[in-house]
């Protein structure tokens, strides 16, 4: 085999057919088979690893001092410093570190293990590579991760989160499960869609600070809560909408992101629609200006008003103008 008896790296390659067929079954089976037991009682001093071996004793797993070992001997292998760092590990490092048959034992679920053996610390199911099987199938683990995310990432109401909240919050996934729809996702634990609706409804309309107001999530959901609370349906129902109604319902901040101009605001959000400057409350000071602006004005009036040709532009009367 290539080492002495006296390094462990020569018993660790052992198997029990080369011990039996050096006539050592008789020996092998006053230790119940384990060939770890066997080398531990008789060289007490080697500092032994039983998951090296070809297997572990019977029942060896199932001591939480012996799962408490092996972890603590992969952390060192893996680099690891803080219990956090559990987080971050894959299966198949434990198959690359002699402990495939463990984790195994715990359906290959890296929280399922290292949750049963180190009491030391709070390990969160979410922030793991992977979530156990079937684990938000509960509602009370989908609740546990709903309240923890309110709380890191600092809103007020179950109404606040967005889906960017669930994307860098390890929480995808569970959206996933509901088509990405949170308030389906809140309805299954028990939050009312009123409820939903109002929360969402009242943070939007609160004070916001500047930075709140460079995510373009949070200008079109301020903005869809507007629409609703003004009753806009159609998209044409935007040109009654002043400054002013924004201003009211707390989209000042947004208003002076875009130099207090509805309609850059709208084209920002909803670039699919074209937007005709006339046609707001308060047309924009640029609406005229150019040329082009002008032509364009020219050919919606003329298609407004069914004006074939040039001569129909005379019997326009002044008001219309």
């Amino acid at each position: 085999m290539g080492k002495r008896p006296d390094d462990p790296e020569f018993w660790y390659t052992a198997s029990a057919d080369l011990i039996t067929e050096h006539h050592g079954s008789t020996l092998l089976r006053l230790y119940d088979g384990s060939i770890y037991r066997l080398v531990s009682a008789n060289y007490p001093n080697l500092d032994l690893l039983a998951w090296k071996f070809h297997s572990v004793p019977k029942g060896y797993w199932l001591e939480k001092e012996n799962r408490r070992v092996y972890l603590d001997w992969l952390a060192s292998v893996l680099g690891f410093s803080a219990r956090s760092d559990w987080y971050k590990v894959k299966t198949s490092d434990f198959a690359a570190n002699f402990g495939n048959t463990l984790i195994g034992k715990y359906k290959a679920s890296v929280f399922a293990l290292v949750s049963s053996t180190y009491d030391d610390f709070t390990f969160l199911p979410w922030l793991f590579l992977k979530v156990p099987a079937g684990f938000f199938n509960i509602e009370r683990n989908r609740k546990a991760y709903i309240d923890w995310l309110i709380a890191e990432v600092g809103v007020k109401h179950h109404g606040e989160l967005r889906t960017r909240h669930f994307r860098e919050h390890n929480g995808l996934g569970l959206l996933a499960k509901y088509r990405f729809s949170t308030k389906a996702l809140l309805e299954s634990i028990d939050v009312s869609a009123a409820d939903v609706q109002e929360t969402a409804t009242r943070s939007l309309f609160e004070s916001k600070s500047r930075n709140y107001w460079v995510a373009i999530d949070n200008q079109r959901a301020f903005m869809e809560a507007l629409g609703a609370k003004l009753g806009v349906k159609e998209p044409s129902q935007w040109y009654g909408v002043t400054t002013r109604m924004i201003e009211e319902n707390g989209g000042r901040g947004l208003l002076e992101h875009y130099k207090k101009s509805p309609i850059l605001i709208l084209s920002a959000l909803y670039p699919q629609h074209e937007w005709l400057p006339w046609r707001f409350a308060t047309p924009p000071r640029y609406a005229y200006r150019s040329e082009a602006a002008k032509r364009t004005l020219a050919k919606y009036i003329a298609s407004a008003l069914n004006l074939s040709s040039g001569a129909d532009w005379f019997v326009l009367i002044p008001p219309l103008f």
